[in-house]
């Protein structure tokens, strides 16, 4: 709805701006949920996690849904959800509802800013990168790295774009949403690659999500 003003004045609507309480929240957290909702499960299946992996972080997870699906699959795995507090409080109520705060709980706080712990067995960083800056990308890699026990392994899920004239229409369209909404862009495959390296991380394996 705000289209228009942000090309115009080419400033963000700034959603994740809202104050806790906000009804933005409710909204933003459930439709995010009935997206994750058709992948948690292969995700879950997919993602390989460390032998006896015993805990997770999960960046900006919101509802808190992979996580929740990851630890019906590992029985001795616990999840962390860091996010914002209007988002986060949402989240508690739907893992209230399934049934597993047991396994799952929320901690407020904001991934580009605030400290993420260390000894996590895994990292989740699902449809993050596509609202931050390539130094806060970085700058939040290079952290995660920190805070992986040894062996450990990080995720990361999210739309990137290859440059590609004959498929600009997309691509632009994709990159139009990513600012309207949180004034950033999209990123390359190439980019993503690079951040990894320069915080430590070895090649990168792609997992194909149906």
């Amino acid at each position: 709805s705000g289209l228009d003003q942000v090309t115009r004045c080419g400033r963000s609507a700034g959603h994740h701006d809202a104050p806790p309480g906000d009804p933005y929240w409710r909204r933003y957290i459930t439709g995010q949920l009935d997206l994750a909702r058709l992948s948690a499960d292969e995700v879950a299946r997919k993602l390989r996690l460390p032998g006896e992996a015993r805990s997770l972080l999960d960046i900006g997870g919101g509802h808190g849904w992979y996580s929740a699906q990851l630890c019906r699959r590992h029985p001795q795995l616990t999840a962390t959800v860091l996010d914002l507090p209007g988002s986060a409080a949402i989240g508690r109520e739907i893992i209230a509802a399934a049934g597993m705060t047991d396994r799952v709980r929320h901690r407020d706080g904001d991934a580009t800013t605030d400290d993420l712990g260390r000894g996590y067995d895994a990292v989740l960083c699902f449809n993050l990168v596509h609202h931050l800056t390539a130094d806060q990308i970085a700058r939040l890699f290079g952290r995660i790295r920190e805070a992986l026990a040894p062996g450990g392994v990080l995720a990361v899920m999210d739309a990137f774009a290859e440059p590609d004239r004959r498929k600009s229409a997309a691509a632009n369209f994709l990159g139009l949403f990513v600012y309207l909404s949180s004034g950033s862009q999209v990123h390359t495959p190439a980019e993503l690659r690079g951040w990894l390296r320069e915080a430590g991380f070895g090649t990168p394996k792609k997992v194909p999500i149906l």
